[in-house]
């Protein structure tokens, strides 16, 4: 009998923290939502693909739109930005290139507590054997770290992909899979993921 009782009680108790957690992701996203869209009147060429917020942090993935070419972009960015008042500030910025023949490319950035994976995503892979770009469906890239872990997100053809992980992670490869397909970023690229991994970019947005 108590434990019925005591039922009512636990209910009103989950019920309130849902609420607070459903609360706070609401606020949440209307804050990132705010911010995308100060990003993109500073710079109206950006088109924003993806954005999380870290902290106090936001961190938006945009495509840097191709000038003459309605739906291609030039290159993807990751901006790291904060609000101060009314005022936000980027943090720090690194670009990655469109992906071209390999079908993928892959940028890290390593800053204020967090690694950030990010690149482009094409609907083809360049096969060595027989010389020509193979038609393929992308569905997972998994992040190999450095001490053996892995992280594993979905993924989609022509579309750029964003992976955050707290602290700073040693990544030494990425794999991409998908139908019939299976490749590393070093099977095609011979630069270390981790080589420059810190933002050298101008954060003054143009």
């Amino acid at each position: 009998m108590r434990l019925l009782k005591k039922a009512p009680a636990l209910c009103i108790v989950f019920f309130l923290l849902l609420s607070g957690c459903t609360s706070q992701e609401n606020d949440n996203s209307t804050k990132l939502v705010e911010a995308e869209e100060w990003l993109t009147s500073q710079a109206s060429r950006y088109e924003i693909f993806a954005g999380e917020m870290h902290d106090d942090l936001y961190i938006i993935l945009a495509g840097d739109k191709h000038p003459e070419v309605s739906g291609l972009y030039t290159s993807f960015r990751v901006f790291s930005m904060q609000k101060h008042g009314d005022e936000y500030s980027v943090k720090a910025v690194k670009s990655a290139e469109a992906a071209l023949s390999a079908g993928f490319t892959a940028s890290v950035l390593v800053t204020d507590g967090m690694t950030i994976v990010f690149g482009d995503i094409a609907d083809g892979v360049y096969d060595y054997s027989l010389d020509k770009i193979v038609p393929t469906e992308f569905s997972e890239a998994k992040v190999i770290y450095d001490n053996g872990k892995e992280k594993t997100v979905s993924i989609s053809n022509n579309k750029p992909y964003m992976i955050i992980m707290d602290g700073k992670v040693d990544i030494k490869d990425i794999e991409y899979l998908g139908t019939g397909i299976d490749v590393r970023y070093s099977d095609y690229f011979s630069e270390d993921l981790m080589g420059n991994a810190t933002s050298s970019e101008p954060t003054e947005i143009e």
